[in-house]
């Protein structure tokens, strides 16, 4: 085995002596740097790429918490371990969200501090080895198609959208369809097919050992034959989810789906932008009213600023009617653009089948809202 390369970053100068110290004693783990604030920690573990950065939980000038997330973000070479004289099970939780592999209580103890670098190292480069493996498999299912539903407005049957479609691309069109919940603080996909929330995607970024397709569809939940990962249960676990958690289980589910469906909320936020980034096909939903028409307009804007192409972005005209002032042609002179698909407004048939917890392609497969579905499915397999 390679030498291990270690960083170690303390405020405290006895402390680094100490570590160096113990760790001289190890032939097969070399420091190759240290760093007295967290500043400097960061420059160190990007220049220097070390196998494990050794950091104490309280670093001075930047938070350690922060060069654990740059750290681990910008590279997937550097295994972070923190270390601190606190027992702190919230500690040690924040540590392992914002990217640490390992905690070390101090004082410390040689033996247990060599042999605690070994195993996080050993098990590290492990898993990497079978990440490498599996990654041919993840570039040769270039069939893999990301959905995107997205509104930069509450209420216009975004999620509604986002469920039916994806039973249809199942039930009629046989196809292998996932469904994320990535409304992280005020998702409803399980409302609406009557399940309650058991797991989550928090769940799985915090208690799965490492992160395989095998250990994600543990906390999916099934739904007459697509698999459903939860948002959330409680609003503010969201800040616990990154982009490179998105990532991360986008590539998973490829391996194993046709079809990705990720209903979004309605906003602009970094996890969104990561979702709508990855996406094949955005569903820009609007209605037909004033106020969601100008958010689109706004949004779209924006998305022609991010570099989105009109091919991906796909605009969708829910709860369709002309009874109330505002004509189809109005607003496809608005946009300026071919809208993608049109959905008749059925209220009856849509807050029925919500208040059941049963969509409406399953229960009422032959009428006019059901049709457009299917329509919408079939121009997403084209």
């Amino acid at each position: 085995m390679n030498k291990i390369k270690i960083l170690i970053a303390d405020n405290r100068r006895d402390t680094r002596e100490l570590i160096k110290t113990y760790l001289s004693k190890d032939r097969t783990i070399k420091v190759i740097g240290e760093a007295e604030n967290g500043k400097r920690a960061l420059e160190l573990s990007l220049q220097l790429k070390p196998d494990i950065l050794l950091i104490y939980y309280n670093m001075i000038e930047m938070d350690s918490f922060e060069v654990i997330e740059k750290v681990t973000s910008e590279s997937d070479h550097t295994i972070v371990i923190m270390t601190s004289e606190k027992e702190d099970v919230h500690l040690i939780k924040k540590a392992m969200v914002h990217g640490a592999k390992e905690y070390i209580k101090t004082p410390f103890v040689q033996e247990t501090l060599i042999d605690t670098i070994r195993t996080v190292y050993e098990k590290e480069f492990i898993k990497k080895e079978k990440y490498n493996q599996v990654d041919l498999e993840r570039t040769k299912n270039t069939k893999c198609k990301i959905i995107s539903v997205f509104s930069t407005k509450g209420g216009v049957g975004k999620s509604t959208i986002a469920i039916n479609t994806a039973l249809k691309l199942h039930k009629e069109i046989n196809k292998k369809v996932a469904v994320i919940d990535l409304d992280l603080q005020f998702g409803d996909i399980l409302l609406m097919v009557d399940k309650e929330p058991v797991t989550s995607i928090v769940d799985f970024i915090n208690q799965s050992d490492e992160y395989t397709l095998d250990n994600l569809k543990l906390f999916m939940q099934d739904f007459q034959g697509i698999s459903i990962l939860s948002s959330p249960v409680s609003p503010e676990l969201a800040e616990y989810i990154t982009e490179e958690h998105i990532k991360e289980i986008i590539d998973l589910l490829k391996q194993a789906y046709d079809y990705i469906i990720i209903d979004n909320p309605n906003s602009f936020d970094e996890v969104t932008l990561t979702a709508l980034d990855v996406s094949d096909t955005i569903l820009f939903v609007t209605t037909m009213d004033i106020v969601s028409i100008k958010n689109v307009k706004v949004g779209l804007g924006i998305m022609k600023s991010l570099g989105y192409t009109d091919e991906k972005v796909n605009l969708v005209i829910n709860k369709a009617n002309e009874k109330f002032g505002i004509k189809l042609k109005d607003i496809y002179s608005i946009f300026d653009r071919p809208v993608g698909q049109v959905i008749v407004e059925d209220i009856k048939t849509v807050v029925t089948s919500i208040n059941k917890g049963t969509p409406f392609v399953l229960s009422s497969g032959r009428n006019k809202i059901s049709k457009c579905i299917t329509k919408l499915a079939k121009q997403l397999t084209g």
